[in-house]
C-alpha cells in the first residue's frame, strides 16, 4: 500500500501490507465507526508482544493502556466520535500480533453495521466494512501481524459469543480472564 491513500478490505482482497515507512512513524489509529442503532458496542484488542506477553486491552472496563505496567504504553484507548485504539508505531517491533475485537458490553447479540477505520500518520486509511458479518455478541474484526517491521492487516469478521472466545479463536490462549469480557490485571 502506498504511504498515503485509501483502501477497502473486502472478501476478494482481505489483506494489506503497509510500507515500512507507514508501519514505523507516528501512530496507527483504529476506530469503530458503528451506528448508534447497533447498541452498546465497545472496541478491545488482544495483543502478543515479542517477549511472549499477551493481554486484552479493554477500555470499557477502565483499562486505557497496554501493557498496563509499561512506562511508555504501546497501545492506548480513547474516544472521539467513535471508540478508538492507537498503537505507538515507534515500538512496532515489540508487537508480534494483535486482533481487534468489537463486542456488546451488555452481552447481547449485535447486528453489525458500520466499519472499522484504520489510519496511519502518513495519511493512509484502510476501511473494513462490518456488514458481511453475522449477528453476534463479539466480532474479531481485524488481525494485525508485524513482519520484520512492517504491518500486515487482514479483515476477519469472525463472530463469537464473547470477547474471550473471539481472542481464543485467534490463538490467544495465555490470557488470564476474570470472565468472558475482562482480563485479570
Amino acid at each position: 500500500m502506498p504511504a498515503s491513500g485509501r483502501l477497502l478490505l473486502s472478501p476478494i482482497a482481505p489483506a494489506v501490507a503497509l510500507t515500512r515507512l507507514a508501519s514505523g512513524i507516528g501512530t496507527l489509529s483504529v476506530q469503530a465507526a458503528v451506528t448508534s442503532g447497533a447498541g452498546d458496542v465497545a472496541l478491545g484488542c488482544a495483543y502478543a508482544l515479542d517477549s511472549g506477553q499477551t493481554s486484552f486491552l479493554n477500555p470499557h472496563s477502565g483499562q486505557r493502556t497496554g501493557p498496563p505496567e509499561a512506562r511508555l504504553p504501546l497501545l492506548t484507548a480513547g474516544q472521539d466520535r467513535f471508540p478508538r485504539l492507537s498503537i505507538d508505531l515507534r515500538q512496532v517491533r515489540s508487537l508480534a500480533r494483535a486482533v481487534f475485537v468489537l463486542y456488546s458490553s451488555s452481552g447481547t447479540a449485535v447486528t453489525w453495521a458500520g466499519a472499522l477505520l484504520i489510519s496511519t500518520q502518513a495519511g493512509s486509511r484502510i476501511d473494513v466494512p462490518l456488514e458481511p458479518a453475522p449477528a453476534a455478541v463479539a466480532l474479531a474484526a481485524v488481525t494485525l501481524y508485524q513482519v520484520e517491521g512492517e504491518i500486515v492487516l487482514r479483515a476477519e469478521r469472525d463472530p463469537a459469543t464473547s470477547p474471550r472466545e473471539a481472542c481464543m479463536n485467534f490463538g490467544y490462549h495465555t490470557i488470564a480472564w476474570l470472565d468472558d469480557a475482562h482480563v485479570v490485571s
